[in-house]
């Protein structure tokens, strides 16, 4: 091993292509640094983008100036449905905030100046006039102008973040404008008030957004980054087919076979109906109330019509409601939840006490993405996953992972059906405007009691089926595979400086088209790997959201696994986690102090719980809690382990919890991606998992033999199968030691002349022949092992790319897509 494991030595870079890095976000502020420096001439601004990105992480104070105080209100109710754990929020109505701050010297200046606001705004009102003019608005006599264009229909609106000109002896200061012809309607576009360093905006007309595109240092829109939304490819948008419904009107694209789809039809006519008998006294006043539903064909599509990551978006257009969300026919989703929610939103209102919007959608559905609801809340109560009925009332909608969503709205549903049996069928209808501390709410024990009433035979064979799920991933005959990473969107590209940054990755038609080449190949399993923030991170723009860094947001993620599955391969999960969306190793980063360890052993459960959850409605087959994180996993006392007992023992514990919270969520085998150098050795935790999961990176030189390198230079196909015989013995091993099965969870070489050397990274020139040799030799590999009776319960190959037309021969990495490595690749997937 070589290294004591309390100190992190270099890692394995999961994503070796420098233009993957841009991930981080199209809008970053490394991005607009670069962007600013050739602007025009302007008087140089305080702060670059790092130090902005870095000042907004130490600000906890944002105050919000708006018109009136009816729009105070709205704000302050939205602010009310999604409380922040770390801003603190002053409303006032005003103009703007003074243009002076205190002294350099003074505490105040330290405290305060530089802290972000939001300024609510339209034509003809004072306030944020320099920062307005720097972004290219102007006021008109019927409503404003943009980059040339006028705008002047009342849905006509801008968000945008930018520097806070208004504020001149606050330099480095940043504003987010909400500015619109109709102030309201601005208002409601705002779904998450999050200051952000981002800077950005977003342009609506008609109520639908437009276009969008990042400013520069100095406020200016940065043109090249400009995105027309109308000229995009949205071909889910181009609605081929419409339909009525007796609560709403359907369009989607000509795929979309209506007779098909019958039995989904339904059961979203089933959810509405629910949803007005629960809510008829509060939706009379408005009979023909209605939601317009669009109907998309892939998570990528949705994303680029809405500029949104969820499973679906919801929005007003034309003062009528619209659900945009994705749908496969077959294919589990959650659209009877979502048009159930709709329509209350739409008929009623926001509901006082923010839990009831989730709880009536809940209840009024009969399944959770393809789950029967019964079925699935079975599965949270055998896992012991219900919280205290206090946490689900008073929790917000959109809490983030550690109160998933797929336990939260679910058991919602299930306590406004325990509200209903104890308070009448009407409860709903009294309670929907009536403030939480107004409402009596049933005790644990209660809410309990009626689940255990409800389940009934579905809480008895929950443990069967638990026990079934995980049977089933053990004994899975030998994976073959590789592993699939997300593309970077197509903007990203060097060669491609255009394009659209939600574009790509999973969830998009070249996922699907890879997943079936990766079928035609041989593979028989597929490893999702993508990278992941603990730390939840400030919105990508203002408005947006939450926007922690991730290369595979739920939506997408859940789609691939479908796709995946719909071509007969077995999906094994492998996320790799991140402090925070600007990097840094999760289990090196947040490991320094008891108090950090505690926050980082919160945040992986929370996290795990979360995903666990979602890979178990989706029918995944092996769930990996984490990858090369020796810093967090090695509890064994060995000489090269520098901790004092007591910290082992800490750690030891705090990997038996995680462990069991997995299993709470998660019924398919579970693993952890250990590194080569040592790592596997000193994990003590091995039996309570399903799979030793290793990731082989061992030097491929010479072997004792000392055969010659091939003429070509480095290790001969027979020296690399060699070592690779070696390595997968020494996994058999230690899987033998703890008594489970191995699992090698990544295998792979570069294409270059001396990645042999340290197989984990690319080194020298680009040479496509010694990757060939690699898979010849991977096969012999495992043909040998295959002779002295193992096999390893599966083999992923390190990479392959979700599109494969972001790969070329040209191309370094570990990928053989389009490669001469290909042949080869595919002779090593037929060994069995």
């Amino acid at each position: 091993m070589g290294r004591p494991f309390a100190v992190a030595g270099p890692r394995r870079d999961p994503f070796p292509r420098p233009r993957f890095r841009a991930l981080a976000g199209w809008l970053c502020a490394g991005l607009l640094l670069l962007a600013g420096c050739g602007a025009e001439a302007s008087p140089a601004p305080a702060a670059d983008g790092l130090e902005l990105s870095h000042r907004m992480a130490a600000a906890v104070r944002c105050r919000i100036s708006v018109p009136s105080e009816a729009l105070l209100e709205r704000v302050r109710a939205r602010l009310a449905r999604r409380p922040s754990k770390r801003w603190i929020f002053e409303l006032a109505v005003e103009s703007a905030p003074p243009t002076q701050v205190a002294p350099l010297d003074s505490k105040e200046h330290s405290s305060g100046a530089r802290e972000p606001r939001v300024w609510v705004g339209a034509p003809g009102l004072r306030g944020a006039e320099r920062s307005l003019a720097a972004l290219g608005v102007a006021s008109l006599g019927g409503g404003f102008s943009f980059r040339g264009t006028a705008f002047e229909g009342r849905e006509d609106a801008i968000l945008a973040t930018l520097p806070d000109l208004d504020r001149p002896t606050a330099a480095g200061a940043l504003v987010s404008l909400v500015y619109g012809n109709d102030a309201e309607f601005a208002v409601e576009r705002v779904r998450d008030w999050t200051p952000t360093s981002r800077l950005g905006w977003q342009l609506f007309r008609a109520g639908e957004l437009v276009a969008e595109g990042p400013l520069d240092l100095h406020g200016r829109p940065i043109e090249a980054r400009t995105l027309d939304l109308t000229l995009l490819d949205h071909s889910g948008s181009r609605a081929a087919q419409r339909g009525q419904r007796v609560d709403y009107d359907w369009a989607a694209a000509a795929a979309f076979d209506p007779a098909a789809a019958e039995g989904w039809l339904a059961a979203l006519d089933r959810s509405a109906a629910g949803v007005r008998g629960r809510l008829a006294p509060l939706l009379a006043v408005d009979a023909d109330l209605r939601v317009d539903v669009r109907l998309f064909e892939t998570p990528e599509e949705l994303s680029r019509a809405t500029r949104t990551r969820d499973f679906a978006h919801h929005g007003r257009v034309g003062g009528r409601a619209q659900l945009s969300l994705v749908h496969v026919t077959g294919w589990p989703d959650n659209g009877a939840f979502e048009v159930a929610r709709a329509l209350a939103l739409a008929g009623a209102g926001e509901p006082a006490a923010p839990w009831l919007e989730e709880a009536v959608a809940a209840r009024s559905a009969d399944h959770w993405f393809g789950r029967p609801l019964e079925e699935w809340l079975a599965h949270l109560v055998d896992g012991d996953l219900v919280p205290e009925v206090q946490a689900l009332a008073t929790g917000a909608p959109t809490a983030g992972p550690g109160f998933s969503i797929h336990l939260r709205a679910p058991l919602r549903g299930a306590l406004l059906g325990c509200c209903e049996e104890l308070h009448g069928a009407d409860f709903l209808a009294r309670a929907w405007r009536a403030e939480l501390g107004a409402l009596e709410l049933p005790s644990d024990a209660a809410f309990r009691a009626y689940l255990v009433r409800r389940l009934g035979p579905a809480l008895a064979a929950a443990g069967e089926a638990r026990a079934a799920r995980r049977a089933a991933s053990v004994g899975r005959e030998s994976r073959r595979g590789a592993c699939l990473l997300p593309s970077p969107p197509p903007a990203q590209l060097p060669d491609a400086p255009g394009g659209d940054p939600l574009a790509g990755g999973f969830g998009s038609r070249a996922a699907e088209r890879t997943l079936a080449e990766l079928r035609e190949l041989g593979s028989t399993a597929v490893a999702l790997s993508w990278c992941g923030s603990l730390e939840e991170s400030e919105p990508r723009m203002f408005g947006e959201g939450p926007a922690a860094w991730t290369q595979a947001h739920d939506a997408a993620l859940f789609s691939t696994i479908l796709a995946a599955q719909s071509q007969g391969l077995a999906v094994t999960l492998l996320p790799q986690f991140t402090a925070t969306e600007h990097g840094g190793w999760a289990g090196q980063v947040l490991l320094t102090t008891a108090r950090r360890r505690r926050a980082l052993f919160d945040a992986f459960g929370r996290n795990l719980t979360h995903l666990g959850l979602l890979a178990e409605l989706a029918g995944v087959d092996v769930l990996s809690l984490g990858s090369e994180s020796p810093d967090m996993t090695v509890t064994r006392p060995l000489p090269h382990n520098r901790r004092a007992p007591e910290e082992l023992e800490a750690l030891r514990s705090d990997w038996q919890i995680l462990i069991q919270s997995a299993r709470a969520a998660f019924a398919g085998g579970l693993t952890y991606a250990a590194r080569w150098d040592g790592e596997a050795q000193g994990i003590e935790f091995w039996k309570d998992l399903d799979f030793l999961g290793q990731n082989i990176f061992a030097p491929l030189g010479p072997g004792p033999s000392a055969r010659p390198a091939s003429p070509a230079g480095g290790p001969s196909s027979e020296e690399i199968a060699e070592r690779l015989v070696a390595g997968l013995g020494h996994v058999r091993d230690l899987a033998r030691e703890s008594g489970v099965r191995p699992l090698v969870c990544s295998v792979g070489l570069s294409s270059t002349s001396e990645g042999w050397i340290h197989p984990a990274r690319p080194l020298g020139e680009l040479d496509l022949e010694v990757q060939t040799r690699f898979y010849d030799g991977l096969k012999r590999a495992l043909q040998l092992a295959r002779q002295q009776k193992f096999t390893p319960a599966g083999l992923f190959a390190w990479c392959w790319w979700s599109d494969g037309a972001s790969i070329g021969p040209t191309d370094r990495g570990f990928s053989p897509q389009n490669k001469p490595a290909l042949a080869a690749f595919r002779r090593a997937l037929q060994v069995r």
